[in-house]
């Protein structure tokens, strides 16, 4: 915010209101100089500032003024990890997967700022599609044997939201179990060899 100085001026009052009528005075800064920096919330704002001499008295107020603060467009998010059509193994010792289901973390970044995310999963079986919510870029799932598909999007603090993400597909799989056969005895010769050496 700036406005025309006044000569002999000890601060400057700007106050923000939604109404003009300022009934409701929703923010007010200070300043000792022709300037302010602040931050609003996207929707029109209406402003004036005061100025105030030495002794503490006003000696003019500025007209209101209407002012209209548009949110940033929302971008769609990056997909980060799991990559394209990544395999993953449940690990084949059960004492890290007693639930035959495999801890997945999902992650993505974000181009603008979004207050929170949905992560929308659905699995290629016969199921139900979920959308999880999360206010980081990243979620941790944990999730049976299958095929999925995934995407986000962000959402903003009010009713708007991003286009969704590209889709991704994985696949959980069991980790092979490989048993070794035993190893034969050796010879008698290498073990007399072996026992005289």
């Amino acid at each position: 915010f700036r406005w025309k100085g006044l000569p002999s001026i000890d601060r400057y009052r700007l106050q923000i209101a939604r109404a003009a009528d300022f009934a409701e005075i929703a923010l007010t800064e200070d300043s000792g100089a022709a300037a302010a920096l602040l931050e609003l919330p996207a929707g029109t704002h209406h402003w004036r500032v005061t100025a105030i001499d030495q002794d503490g008295v006003t000696v003019a107020v500025a007209a209101p003024r209407r002012l209209t603060v548009t949110a940033p467009e929302l971008v769609a998010p990056t997909l980060m990890t799991p990559p394209p059509d990544a395999v993953l193994a449940i690990p084949a010792d059960r004492t890290t997967a007693p639930d035959q289901s495999l801890s997945v973390t999902l992650a993505w970044r974000s181009a603008t700022p979004a207050a929170a995310y949905e992560v929308r999963l659905t699995p290629a079986a016969p199921g139900k599609e979920k959308v999880e919510r999360a206010t980081v870029a990243d979620l941790k799932v944990a999730l049976p044997v299958g095929t999925y598909t995934w995407s986000v999007r962000g959402r903003g603090a009010g009713e708007g939201a991003s286009p969704w993400s590209e889709a991704r597909h994985f696949r959980i799989i069991e980790a092979a179990v490989v048993v070794l056969p035993p190893e034969p005895p050796p010879p008698d010769g290498m073990a007399f060899l072996a026992l005289g050496a």
